[in-house]
């Protein structure tokens, strides 16, 4: 779950400099703390028990709300059943514990642990790899990406939503058919056996830019038998009126989804078409596409009858986003290393290699940054141009350069995740045939060919120029690229990439440094809307930026400062990478952050407000701040769609516990304790096969309540490792109350190798 932690210890950890964060310094302060896990909770819910009553109250509290499972759920969208954009959060809320029905823990509209395993098991991948938004099958679905720009930005389409009425569609002569419309669908039975269907457009006139792709919901059913040799797509533009072999694309090949249809029938679903690709399309705005025909043709010599029916058909813009493919190798990961079942690992491996040949290949990361420039419109010259800026995932009205920090951070993250699979895949002894998928031009293959240590070392590569690519020095921040043609620096303070990019263990010491001295207002930028103490206006999370975004939107919209939660505003996730990054400055300021939280919270919570209504009780009336999300818009994102606002309490695993795994079924702890804190407590964790607790003080750790998840099925090779900092003090290492010699000194930390279960691992002064 800590895909930083690793990286983070070995990198910060390594010179006496950097011993002085938190995370690593050495304690010379010793109190001894008399102390015995003792199960509490009588179910196997996520439980939070500590030395604070109060932040014990406001975890659980919150958990229980925001996991959606009782009647006091903020809605009833479940966590975990968002699309695609959702995933690596959904994964790091309820991979490490039992978020599931198996054990009755959860009831199963609401398990998240399920709803993203049976994604992971089965997602909407096209041949080249690239993993999309949803079926795409409906007009309104999402499809390949977002749900925004469509067709009614600037293209065409065609619903056939009037019974009787083609919408100008006509049947060419050379078909021995007829053309009707039912239930919404434009539907061509052949009259006995034909060689071809003929299907005609009515004329249009559209730029090419704004329709890179086509999209249509079609279907085949033959009867008898027959050969189809393709169906086939015609275009004419105002360049070249005449129907030729020049302008014409094939299912079998341009289709992203597309196979050879022969003897067998289509299932009515949706395709899309990159017909930007095609020379004669392009997609530029002095090419218009005048006309299409669509053929459904036998094998030369042959004939065939059936019906091809027709949902829709309509251009697109390129909704893809790189981060959908960052999601899926991030969620593969996050499930793997806590279930450590070789048989989901096995099944979702080649899937994750897939989107990896993307990253590496369409998207040019084996140069070690991922360029959106292979996706119509997803670059930023500032100058909002139409079909420009087009969303790259979650922050979906942002504009950013091809080349930028927001899809680089998630293409690291999606390394160092496919890494660990990589290597837990050679530890398992996993074998699998090999992964092949299309290249940018649709017709080229491009072979897998990465391993645990190859992607390892391509991770440093991207985390290196990253360091030297995106720090802006006059600002002492990262910024979010270069733009476009112009090359001027894009930096409106995206205080939440700097905050990831901490959070990853992206930035350098001297780096982390300088960010946290400017979210935490001890210096200030020049140019920046929002400074000091007002960068935390709205108490639990910073703001999302600092800096009026200006032109820096998706060409069809913009909002002010303080207009948008992408925009001055901020959601309630950027709470839990505020808590990871400041921990990684410093445990006690960012422990100073969560009981803000909290008491923010317990004021929220005092408002009287429930279930749907919890936060706009305090919100509507007695503030002027508005709430994003269904029938209401604001600069906040607390509750309705914002599902990953769960993924706050997961900082307590990740900021203080330091959890971790490793892809050999060993369980890392190493922990970061509040100075305020005696113990801490979580129970009802999942590993390998096993319930557990673990609780962790300023000098023990322990893991209690160990119980196999169900008969049998705790894996025997399960281990643990503990780390905690070596003390300034003359010290023992004791292991169940007894003194042990058994472990070993490593970056001033001492490391704790043994088999898991029920164990406690303590420092004593001596």
């Amino acid at each position: 779950m800590k895909k930083w932690n690793k990286v983070l210890s070995a990198f910060l950890c390594c010179t006496l400099a950097v011993a002085a964060m938190a995370g690593c310094q050495p304690k010379d302060n010793y109190t001894y703390y008399e102390y015995d896990a003792q199960h509490q909770s009588s179910d196997k819910m996520l439980r939070f028990y500590s030395s604070d009553a109060g932040l014990d109250a406001f975890l659980n509290d919150y958990r229980e709300r925001h996991m959606r499972d009782t009647e006091d759920r903020i809605h009833t969208h479940p966590v975990g059943a968002g699309s695609t954009a959702w995933k690596e959060w959904e994964s790091m809320i309820g991979s490490w514990w039992d978020a599931s029905s198996a054990n009755g823990t959860m009831s199963s509209f609401y398990a998240t642990k399920e709803w993203v395993t049976d994604w992971l098991l089965s997602p909407r991948q096209d041949r080249q790899g690239y993993i999309w938004a949803d079926e795409g099958n409906d007009i309104s679905s999402w499809g390949m990406g977002w749900a925004f720009p469509d067709y009614q930005n600037g293209g065409i389409g065609w619903l056939f939503d009037t019974d009787d009425e083609s919408e100008g569609w006509y049947l060419g002569n050379a078909s021995n058919a007829s053309l009707t419309v039912e239930n919404s669908n434009l539907i061509v039975d052949t009259a006995g056996a034909t060689e071809q269907i003929e299907l005609y457009s009515p004329l249009f006139e559209r730029s090419t830019l704004v329709a890179p792709f086509l999209r249509m919901n079609f279907g085949f059913t033959g009867t008898g038998s027959y050969d189809i040799d393709d169906l086939f797509v015609y275009y004419t533009t105002d360049k070249s009126a005449q129907w030729s072999e020049d302008k014409k694309v094939s299912f079998s090949e341009l289709c992203t989804t597309g196979f050879e249809i022969g003897a067998g029938n289509v299932s009515q679903q949706g395709f899309f078409f990159p017909m930007y690709l095609q020379e004669q399309w392009g997609a530029e705005s002095r090419t218009r596409v005048t006309q299409l025909k669509i053929v459904l043709a036998a094998e030369e010599g042959t004939s065939f009858e059936g019906r091809l029916n027709f949902d829709y058909i309509c251009t697109d813009f390129d909704d893809r986003q790189p981060l959908n493919l960052c999601n899926y190798i991030i969620a593969a990961k996050n499930v793997c290393e806590f279930a450590q079942d070789d048989d989901l690992l096995a099944r979702l491996l080649p899937n994750a290699r897939r989107a990896m040949n993307f990253l590496l290949s369409q998207l040019k990361g084996a140069g070690g940054l991922i360029d959106t420039e292979y996706f119509v419109g997803h670059g930023n010259d500032g100058l909002k141009g139409i079909g420009t800026g087009l969303g790259n995932g979650y922050w979906d009205v942002l504009a950013f350069p091809q080349v930028n920090l927001y899809c680089n951070i998630s293409f690291y993250n999606a390394l160092n995740a496919m890494s660990y699979l990589e290597n837990m895949a050679q530890y398992y002894e996993i074998e699998s045939d090999p992964v092949t998928t299309l290249g940018a031009d649709m017709k080229s293959v491009v072979t897998y060919a990465e391993t645990g240590s190859s992607l390892n070392e391509l991770a440093q590569n991207c985390r290196e120029k990253m360091q030297k690519v995106f720090w802006n020095e006059k600002t002492g921040r990262y910024h979010a690229g270069k733009r476009d043609f112009y090359d001027t620096v894009q930096d409106h303070g995206y205080l939440m990439f700097n905050e990831q990019v901490i959070a990853s263990g992206i930035a350098t010491k001297e780096q982390t440094d300088s960010i946290l001295s400017w979210i935490n207002g001890e210096r200030k930028v020049a140019g920046d809307a929002s400074t000091g103490e007002d960068i935390y206006y709205y108490e639990f999370a910073p703001r999302f930026n600092t800096a009026e975004i200006g032109a820096d939107f998706y060409w069809l919209y913009s909002a002010t400062f303080d207009g948008n939660v992408q925009n001055g505003g901020t959601a309630l996730h950027l709470a839990y990478y505020d808590l990871v990054a400041q921990a990684a400055g410093d445990k006690n300021v960012s422990f100073a952050r969560l009981k803000t939280i909290q008491a923010w919270y317990e004021k929220v919570k005092a408002a009287g407000g429930t279930g749907w209504d919890f936060y706009h009780k305090y919100y509507d009336n007695y503030t002027d701040i508005g709430i994003q999300g269904g029938p209401s818009g604001g600069t906040i994102g607390v509750d309705y769609e914002f599902l990953e606002a769960a993924l706050l309490f997961a900082a307590v695993p990740d900021a203080y516990f330091g959890m971790d795994t490793s892809y050999d079924d060993t369980l890392v702890f190493q922990p970061s304790l509040p100075d305020a804190m005696d113990f801490w407590k979580m129970e009802n964790l999942t590993f390998s096969g096993y319930y557990y607790d673990v609780s962790v003080g300023q000098f023990f750790v322990q893991i209690s309540g160990v119980n196999e998840y169900r008969k049998g099925q705790g894996s025997r090779n399960a281990k643990l490792e503990i780390r905690m900092p070596k003390p300034a003090f003359q010290f023992k290492v004791y292991l169940n109350n007894a003194e042990t010699a058994n472990y070993r000194l490593e970056d001033d930390q001492i490391v704790i190798e043994t088999k898991f279960g029920n164990v406690k691992a303590e420092i004593k002064k001596i």
